[in-house]
């Protein structure tokens, strides 16, 4: 089965409506997304800050889910196994290389079973939650507007989010830095997501690259490759970037989406705003 959006029915005021509908809740997602973890502390206070993390992120999960229910309900078409792709093996390579990258410091990461697990378990909460929310949630609340302007917009808030870290006494460089990481992070796990059409491949790739958060592998990283790190920092966001367009060009939901947008701009009248997913492609249309 495949998404489409079909030239729509909706009137000019119908779309403004369902956009400044889009907009309050993806601005509610995101004020609880920032909030969620003094939320949980208040409501649960603890010394363990690992434990009320997964906690918060056990919320943010059930709010998606919810909202997605009930206002984006095609974000559940991507809650499926990955379709078979060769372009998969350069995510997956890249994930590989990633975890390769950590086997220095090994020492850091096996201390104790009970120190694996829970970096495991937070690695696994940090995926599942913030891709669920902004790949699942708020990217299908964004692409009536366009496969590209959902999946950039969707980024840019999925950066942004990052800033919560100057409360916690980050350098506001350092914090720089990881927002514009992240944005091109998010823009690179949209185009994987469409092209393998599953959020799965998205949660485990985004585990992976959190990975040293949970054991504390960055720091020891970039005191170890010092100037070569920073480089790493500058230019990878444009290289995700960059892999994240072609992967959302590549993929057969932006054909489509092409398609329907050139076809309906032949027949005068026709809004170009896209239709929610409600319906599959006749069969055979690939």
């Amino acid at each position: 089965m495949l998404l489409t959006y079909l030239p729509p029915t909706e009137n000019r005021a119908q779309h403004n409506r369902l956009r400044r509908r889009d907009i309050f809740l993806i601005l509610v997602i995101s004020i609880f997304a920032l909030g969620k973890s003094y939320f949980v502390d208040w409501i649960y206070p603890s010394n363990n800050a690992t434990l009320e993390m997964n906690i918060s992120y056990v919320l943010d999960i059930a709010l998606a889910l919810w909202l997605g229910k009930r206002y984006a309900p095609e974000m559940f078409y991507y809650f499926k196994l990955p379709e078979r792709s060769r372009l998969a093996l350069a995510p997956l390579s890249i994930a590989a290389f990633m975890l390769f990258l950590q086997v220095p410091f090994a020492h850091l990461i096996f201390k104790n079973p009970m120190h694996v697990l829970n970096g495991l378990l937070m690695v696994a909460m940090i995926g599942l939650g913030e891709e669920i929310v902004c790949r699942g949630l708020m990217f299908n609340l964004l692409r009536r507007h366009g496969l590209v302007k959902a999946s950039v917009i969707s980024s840019i808030i999925f950066g942004s989010l990052h800033f919560n870290h100057l409360i916690g006494g980050k350098a506001p460089f350092a914090v720089t830095m990881q927002v514009i990481n992240a944005a091109g992070f998010g823009l690179f796990l949209c185009g994987l997501m469409l092209n393998l059409r599953s959020i799965w491949p998205c949660i485990i790739f985004h585990a992976c690259a959190d990975f040293p958060l949970a054991y504390d592998v960055g720091y020891a990283f970039h005191n170890r490759f010092g100037i070569w790190s920073m480089l790493a920092d500058l230019i990878m966001p444009a290289m995700l970037s960059i892999t994240g367009i072609i992967l959302l060009k590549l993929s057969r939901e932006y054909q489509f989406e092409r398609g329907n947008f050139l076809n309906s701009r032949k027949q005068p009248g026709v809004n170009n705003v896209m239709h929610p997913p409600e319906r599959s492609a006749p069969a055979g249309s690939f």
